[in-house]
């Protein structure tokens, strides 16, 4: 009861907190292609994507819920759907608020990928549509949840930062409540992008060396040098003394 409390609570709907009016563009041309320059700081292409794609998961995933509600099996599966179903509407009117300021046209229907998961959905009924269902919304999810804090770590804009954040709090709400199905298949899911290659070849030489604490990056940890300098001190001073007493 706990956990289902959590999950279904863990997010409320925050509204943007920049101040309101219209976005103006001011002394365009000291501004990159693509930038524009708002009352609320530039804006650019990452934080007009950002809206474009919280708006798109939303035309498909509130109607996914509301299949969701319908045709699931799982009693779990028709709560999350309603939960994510409603919480999208009030990300949804967020959005659009956001990008009426800011000067962003959005979508106003699914795209032809989204089309496809709603007719799989709709094809489907009982067990099969709860593990379709879970999955294609957490992989969904998971797509949009790294645009979100690509663009909340770089955007220059406050209004953007703001919205960055409520929405960062609905994807990660969301993630869980479908994980919470039970019907997720994690090797399904895309693979976390590997570390940069330096970063992996240090870590693999540590492993090689036996010096599995070493820290895997570029520069050492001079403590950690000293610990191996210490270590080989008393190995040696150990060999010595049995050589000694041998004699």
């Amino acid at each position: 009861m706990m956990l289902f409390a959590v999950l279904t609570l863990g997010w409320t709907a925050a509204p943007v907190t920049a101040e309101p009016g219209t976005a103006r563009q001011t002394n365009p041309g000291s501004m990159p292609g693509g930038w524009v320059n708002t009352q609320w700081g530039p804006l650019g292409p990452a934080d007009r994507d950002l809206l474009i794609k919280v708006r798109q998961a939303g035309l498909w995933e509130m109607p996914a819920g509301e299949l969701a509600a319908e045709r699931a099996a799982s009693a779990r599966v028709k709560e999350v759907g309603r939960i994510i179903a409603d919480q999208h509407a009030d990300l949804d009117r967020q959005t659009l608020q956001a990008a009426a300021r800011l000067g962003v046209a959005l979508p106003s229907v699914p795209n032809n990928d989204q089309e496809d998961f709603l007719d799989q959905l709709a094809q489907l009924r009982g067990d099969a549509f709860d593990r379709a269902y879970a999955q294609l919304l957490r992989d969904a999810h998971g797509k949009v949840f790294t645009v979100i804090s690509g663009v909340r770590a770089g955007t220059r804009n406050e209004m953007v930062r703001s919205y960055s954040e409520t929405a960062n709090d609905a994807v990660m709400t969301h993630m869980r409540l479908l994980e919470s199905t039970t019907f997720v298949n994690y090797d399904a899911l895309p693979e976390a992008p590997p570390p940069p290659p330096g970063a992996a070849a240090m870590a693999a030489a540590a492993q090689a060396a036996g010096l599995p604490g070493l820290p895997a990056s570029p520069g050492f940890d001079p403590a950690v040098i000293w610990v191996v300098l210490a270590a080989a001190v008393v190995a040696a001073v150990a060999t010595t003394t049995r050589m000694l007493r041998r004699r």
